[in-house]
């Protein structure tokens, strides 16, 4: 089961993600991200088992529309397999992930 909540925190809008996220859940997260982008300040994946590759577009579309209003988003605490998947498409040093999985 997966799951994208949103929490207010810290004077700005949060998203937590949980469980295996994929094709199905990306047109959830893209409205979370598109209805929340001026206030959103960080994305939580702790929880993530699986990341498909229409969660990472909508990530980096993210980061691209923060980046250009010249802020950066904030993946907080990524999963083992978040870090892996990031690294695997070469994405990781783009969203600024550090390389500390086992």
């Amino acid at each position: 089961m997966s799951m994208i909540t949103i929490r207010q925190e810290d004077g700005g809008i949060q998203l937590v993600m949980e469980g295996r996220l994929s094709i199905e859940e990306a047109p959830v997260l893209l409205k979370h991200v598109m209805d929340n982008m001026d206030e959103l300040t960080a994305i939580h994946m702790g929880g993530v088992e699986s990341i498909g590759t229409a969660v990472v577009q909508i990530l980096l579309m993210a980061d691209y529309r923060m980046r250009k209003a010249g802020r950066r988003l904030s993946i907080v605490e990524p999963s083992d397999e978040v870090l892996r998947a990031m690294d695997d498409a070469g994405l990781s040093e783009t969203l600024g992930l550090t390389h500390v999985y086992e």
